[in-house]
């Protein structure tokens, strides 16, 4: 089955406030103190532009379109944990973004809060290092909705994920088939483990997957402060902002700023501190409004002194290798989308990647698990016959 979905900028206008306490902590201050619920909830649909309304497959899709397109994964600190309501305040306050536990527990929040029925699960991202999927062994998490019927989803459940900064841009039905969003396209299917999405091959990403069970969520936050120091620390080293556009995505690493789309990459030099915040406010909506100006130059100084003196590529252990658009795959390095290198293994300018290498933003995830037990009949690949 294949189904074709808009894939175009969800913004729709203003923001106002949703319902009321439909948010499942006992404790009637919700971490967001002093900002009060009606409140908080309002600039958050505010920041992401579109209206509230009842639950809907609609309402859902146009919810996490926005979310991907305005609110990024960025790495620019290195956040002391996960707590879904101190990463909804530097949402809504500070006009920041986050790691997958950050942008998925406070989109989780939002969700909850407007009445819809949200599940968490533990999930894994297969990189374009990794030549198996990892598993749903925690590394991420994504969501799924229930009970929005829908042409094409009748059972009305869905995926969700605005934590990976590519992949999908509205919700995937949780059944199997394809999913064509615009350019790109998508495969829902049942594993072993649970069920995996996976990527269009020009994306970075090979695919996710996640547990069918809901997570236990206390775990996620000792696997993020290992990854935080340990294989995920490149990412607060060099700083990372990733976020989705209508077709493709854009992000900076370091000094270098990109743009991937049907055709490939595209990227550029960042000299200055002034375009670095230029960029960082008008492609990626954060203008940082609390952040004070000998901050914003100490962050400078920093990410371009690391770009100046380490090679991200040997930072982020590229020599491994990985797979171009067509699954290719070079011992030195990575291959462009089109399979052509230059001298020194780095892609062309169409490639998937720049001159640094830079992997996708889950680059590290592949080490931590491995598919476990399930139906008897499968397929080698892991699919459920």
């Amino acid at each position: 089955m294949t189904v074709t979905a808009d894939r175009t900028d969800p913004v729709d206008g203003a923001g106002s406030t949703g319902r009321t306490d439909p948010m499942d902590r006992a404790d009637s201050t919700d971490g967001t103190d002093p900002m009060d619920r009606a409140g908080w909830t309002a600039d958050y649909l505010e920041r992401l532009g579109v209206a509230a309304a009842p639950p809907s497959a609609d309402h859902l899709a146009r919810l996490h379109a926005a979310h991907v397109a305005r609110i990024p994964f960025e790495t620019l600190d290195r956040l002391p944990g996960i707590d879904p309501h101190e990463a909804l305040d530097r949402i809504v306050r500070e006009h920041r973004g986050g790691v997958c536990y950050h942008l998925n527990g406070a989109f989780t929040l939002l969700l909850r809060e407007l009445g819809y029925h949200v599940t968490v699960h533990a999930a894994g991202v297969q990189s374009g290092f990794n030549p198996q999927p990892v598993g749903a062994n925690g590394t991420h998490l994504v969501l799924t909705v229930g009970g929005l019927p829908a042409s094409g989803n009748p059972e009305g459940r869905w995926i969700l994920d605005v934590g990976s900064g590519e992949g999908f841009v509205r919700p995937l039905p949780l059944r199997p088939g394809t999913y064509e969003q615009g350019a790109f396209t998508y495969t829902v299917r049942a594993t072993r483990q649970g069920w995996r999405v996976d990527y269009d091959p020009r994306e970075s990403c090979q695919g996710v997957d996640f547990a069918p069970e809901p997570a236990d969520e206390s775990e996620f936050a000792a696997i993020y402060d290992r990854m935080a120091d340990g294989e995920m620390s490149v990412f607060f080293r060099f700083g990372w902002v990733k976020r989705h556009r209508a077709d493709g995505y854009d992000e900076i690493i370091g000094c270098r700023f990109s743009t991937v789309g049907p055709d490939g990459r595209t990227s550029r030099a960042i000299d200055t501190p002034e375009d670095y915040f230029t960029l960082l406010a008008e492609v990626f909506g954060m203008d940082l409004p609390t952040m004070p100006p000998d901050r914003r130059q100490a962050m400078w100084e920093r990410f371009r002194e690391n770009w100046a003196e380490e090679d991200f590529r040997h930072a982020f252990g590229l020599g491994r290798g990985a797979r171009d658009g067509n699954g290719a795959q070079d011992g030195r390095g990575v291959q462009d989308a089109h399979g052509a290198q230059d001298a020194h293994g780095a892609p062309d300018s169409h490639g998937a990647q720049d001159a640094h290498g830079a992997p996708d933003s889950h680059g590290t995830h592949g080490s931590h698990g491995s598919e476990g037990g399930g139906p008897e009949h499968r397929t080698d690949d892991g699919d459920v016959t």
